[in-house]
């Protein structure tokens, strides 16, 4: 015999075990809590991706440059401080 759908209330078998929360879910209420989930999921993936993207044009070289003539910069006007 199946285990009763976790919704309170229902009085479903239930049909379904959700991998993310292991609940037992009737197929209704699998499909809204399905639904749910995926609601909060795509902003994820979305950032994720812009993340991603941002990444694949970041160039770590360029930006090592960047910062030792910034550093070497400081150096000498440091030094000539000092002098």
């Amino acid at each position: 015999m199946s285990q009763p759908c976790i919704i309170n209330g229902c009085k479903r078998a239930s049909r379904a075990l959700c991998h993310c929360c292991q609940q037992n879910l009737c197929i209704p209420h699998l499909t809204e809590h399905n639904d749910i989930l995926n609601s909060q999921l795509n902003p994820l993936i979305d950032e994720i991706n812009a993340l991603g993207d941002r990444l694949k044009t970041f160039d770590i070289q360029k930006k090592t440059e960047n910062c030792r003539q910034i550093l070497e910069q400081w150096r000498i006007d440091c030094h000539e401080r000092i002098d």
